[in-house]
């Protein structure tokens, strides 16, 4: 499995636009975790930028919010969480 290495500002990015994608998902955490193929403790990672998805892992996250990759690593600046719209 590759590796993906961010700056910290980039890396913060992603981090909340996965959360954001969570949120928007109407999905619990377990829930969005399973339909990325994913564990939900690699989800909770990825949500507290511990760790990166792999570019499949992002891809499959961007296909089920029907977003792009770049959306995702930019925060998903245009799907802020209902509260703060």
């Amino acid at each position: 499995m590759m590796t993906i290495e961010l700056p910290d500002v980039e890396r913060s990015a992603l981090s909340i636009g996965v959360q954001r994608a969570v949120t928007r998902s109407g999905l619990s955490k377990i829930d969005f975790a399973r339909r990325c193929g994913v564990s939900p403790s690699t989800l909770a990672l990825w949500i507290k930028g511990a760790t990166v998805p792999t570019e499949a892992n992002l891809s499959r996250v961007a296909r089920l919010l029907g977003v792009t990759q770049d959306d995702l690593r930019e925060g998903l600046p245009n799907l802020l969480p209902e509260s703060a719209a």
